[in-house]
């Protein structure tokens, strides 16, 4: 029996003559980036206080962001993209918005609110505009960076993150 719909990467491989597949997203190699902030780090003391968690490739295609790290209390982070110079690309939480410090296991995933679509690009093509307006076309790497928006009350505790991506 034949299949009687494909998914747009298996259009693009069965058609005549095939369609090439970004390796981002059929036969990449999957990578991760780990960074912790210590416990004496993460209790942040004010508003927009940014704290850089990992450096990940421009070609990169972020799959997942997992965190490790006991109840904070009330804080939230929001992440955004920066270049290694401290450019600032992304903001307000354009990569992942109001992520709270209550208690995370790296056994679970955090949503990145990417749409199907989305989901299938690298950084440099999702984020194409701003990186443009920023200047930094041929830089080949960003840094992920955590930016406070709640101040938490809460005890401060040793904080894990995890960024897993696919790179060609």
């Amino acid at each position: 029996m034949a299949y009687s719909k494909d998914s747009s990467i298996m259009s693009d491989i069965l058609s005549a003559p095939a369609v090439k597949v970004s390796p981002i997203v059929g036969g990449g190699a999957k990578r991760q980036a780990f960074g912790y902030f210590a416990a004496a780090d993460v209790l942040a003391t004010t508003v927009g206080q940014t704290h850089s968690v990992v450096r990940i490739p421009a070609n990169a295609r972020v799959t997942d962001l997992r965190a490790e790290n006991a109840t904070m209390g009330n804080g939230a982070f929001d992440f955004d993209l920066y270049a290694t110079d401290g450019t600032q690309i992304t903001s307000a939480g354009s990569f992942l918005a109001d992520f709270p410090l209550t208690a995370h296991s790296f056994e679970a995933s955090v949503d990145l609110g990417l749409t199907p679509t989305n989901a299938s690009k690298d950084i440099a093509t999702l984020f194409t505009t701003q990186i443009g307006t920023a200047g930094k076309t041929g830089d080949s790497e960003f840094d992920l960076v955590a930016t406070v928006v709640t101040v938490s009350t809460g005890a401060s505790v040793t904080m894990g993150f995890a960024v897993e991506y696919i790179q060609p």
